[in-house]
């Protein structure tokens, strides 16, 4: 009783989305509170605990307590890392920031004064994982991508709380989708769009944001153009990202109020203040939990398989390399190597 007061309390202070993780987690998240970490870092890291301690209840058939944890392998964590390359197909950059994640509760451990524990580090295999061959559940058919959007504009197998607020999301969860698939981008590149870099005035252009401030133009076409747009009507005027500012274009839903987010800039509250961003970890979250509505959640798809088909699309109709680097904002044509051996043995 002691503890389960102690974890909602703390959930309180911390003002976690609604996650299922043990009190030692918990205490952890607040130890990064205390150092100053920013809240959407802590929320963040949250979130990937949660989704470990899932895997490890499945793996285990337990729950996860401090003394489970302290006991975990190497195995464990090399599984744990497997089954993201695997099955979930995470890029090296996804692997890495759940692997820092892990580092970080191990260090909070060590601190706490316990030595005789497993490192979660990654070994080289895994490294050399990520950069094996493609294979067909590394790229997403035409086929599947369109049972997908027919699902994510469908109502069928939402719960109750799901349906209250699905009007306000279809349009936007559909939108992410298709500058994943049709147009290449990276998850980095989606979750850094502004409403600055929206050109639909006089063009259908999005400037994208990659890796160090690396920029690119893509030209959407009218009817994707107008699904944006749709989507961003959707969102009651109040709280809709403003064009021509540093608004974010993809937006947080609050599934308690039932409306988008809105961050205030200060305390006063009048015509202050901005949308809050889409995270990362709520987009993989979403696509994972649209595709296993769908029905493909054994095809391994994700934002990264979805951008694999496009830059395979382009290869396929013979544009040139060069322009295909530009395009997708890659740098070298040894990172089409794969591609082009896949295109070569399929």
């Amino acid at each position: 009783m002691k503890e389960l007061l102690e974890q909602v309390q703390l959930k309180e202070e911390l003002q976690l989305p609604d996650i299922e993780v043990p009190t030692f987690i918990l205490r952890f998240i607040k130890d990064l509170k205390e150092k100053g970490r920013a809240y959407g870092t802590y929320v963040r890291y949250s979130y990937y605990l949660d989704e470990f301690v899932k895997w490890l209840k499945k793996q285990k058939h337990m729950d996860i307590n401090f003394e489970v944890w302290k006991g975990l392998s190497d195995e464990d964590y090399n599984e744990y890392y497997k089954t993201l390359i695997t099955k979930h197909h995470y890029s090296i950059d996804s692997i890495k920031r759940v692997e820092s994640v892990l580092m970080q509760m191990y260090l909070y451990i060590i601190k706490l004064g316990y030595n005789e524990v497993a490192s979660p580090s990654l070994t080289l295999d895994q490294t050399k994982l990520l950069a094996a061959k493609f294979n067909q559940r590394d790229f997403v058919s035409e086929k599947d991508f369109k049972t997908l959007i027919l699902v994510m504009r469908s109502k069928e197998g939402l719960t109750e709380h799901q349906l209250k607020g699905r009007d306000l999301l279809i349009n936007r969860n559909v939108s992410i989708a298709t500058l994943f698939y049709k147009y290449g981008l990276t998850m980095q590149e989606l979750v850094s769009i502004t409403m600055k870099d929206i050109r639909f005035v006089r063009f259908n252009q999005i400037e994208v944001r990659g890796k160090k401030g690396a920029t690119r133009l893509i030209e959407v076409e009218q009817e994707d153009k107008l699904l944006i747009l749709s989507y961003l009507n959707d969102i009651p005027k109040a709280v809709r990202p403003k064009f021509h500012t540093a608004d974010p274009l993809f937006a947080a839903f609050d599934y308690q109020r039932l409306t988008y987010r809105w961050i205030y800039d200060n305390d006063d509250k009048i015509n202050n203040g901005h949308p809050k961003a889409l995270s990362r970890l709520a987009i993989q979250k979403m696509i994972l939990q649209e595709v296993k509505r769908a029905g493909l959640d054994k095809k391994g798809i994700s934002a990264q398989s979805m951008r694999n088909s496009a830059i395979l699309r382009l290869l396929a109709n013979n544009i040139p390399e060069q322009e295909i680097l530009i395009y997708f904002g890659l740098k070298t044509a040894i990172t089409l190597r794969r591609y082009k051996d896949y295109l070569d043995t399929n």
